[in-house]
């Protein structure tokens, strides 16, 4: 599950991370610096253009397909990984795939009405890149009013699983480069996600203010370790 992150760096600091090339296009107004981004919201993504080129620009988290729609389904904000090359998906990991970058997440443990919030992040504190999937399309003419994507998930290792049984596909820059790079195919893509998304032993994991639990509360105090026995 990957249902809230911090996106709280600049465009250019993702963008310089990632080794994006100089003449990526920024012609856009990105979303402001957020530390508690909900679903549903406008999201930073990068996306390949042509095998050269690169953009970055916002964009709905939550995945509607045409059927899902008129059945009246919520937006899928998860991908799971497992599910990856089935029907519902296979499009997306064949034309629309995307990497939203990000600076952690969120997870929860406990029952309501005393759940309990914490950050994840990587250990050395750098600009992350989650695999996700989307129905964005190159060319505006082509896109969707209601475009948007989900977050590729797979099951959390190691002490994560104490905080959640299921994490995102975070992958190096590098790697990230591959993932958008629409010459690949859907199978190398998922294999790429199942050998190459960053082990648990790569992230810290910390409580952080119940305050996080309304998306209208944000700041730098949203991803502040809280003590244990707060």
């Amino acid at each position: 599950m990957c249902g809230r992150i911090s996106q709280a760096r600049d465009l250019m600091d993702y963008a310089e991370s990632i080794g994006m090339p100089p003449d990526a296009i920024f012609d856009i107004m990105p979303p402001p610096r957020r530390f508690n981004v909900a679903p549903g919201s406008k999201v930073l993504g990068i996306h390949m253009l042509d095998g050269e080129h690169y953009t970055a620009e916002p964009m709905r988290w939550g995945y509607h397909s045409g059927w899902a729609k008129s059945e009246g389904r919520p937006a899928d904000i998860n991908a799971t990984i497992e599910k990856a090359l089935g029907r519902y998906w296979k499009s997306l990991w064949m034309h629309g795939r995307m990497i939203v970058p990000a600076d952690g997440w969120y997870e929860w443990t406990g029952e309501k009405p005393n759940k309990q919030p914490w950050f994840i992040r990587p250990k050395d504190q750098a600009p992350m890149f989650i695999a996700a999937v989307s129905n964005w399309k190159p060319d505006p003419a082509e896109r969707a009013e209601d475009a948007g994507f989900a977050i590729v998930t797979s099951a959390s290792m190691g002490g994560m699983v104490d905080v959640h049984d299921r994490r995102p596909i975070v992958l190096t820059a590098r790697d990230a480069m591959e993932w958008v790079d629409m010459s690949n195919s859907a199978e190398y893509a998922e294999n790429l996600a199942r050998t190459a998304a960053l082990p648990s032993d790569a992230f810290e994991w910390y409580q952080v203010t119940k305050a996080v639990g309304s998306y209208r509360n944000d700041g730098p105090e949203m991803v502040k370790p809280i003590s244990s026995d707060s």
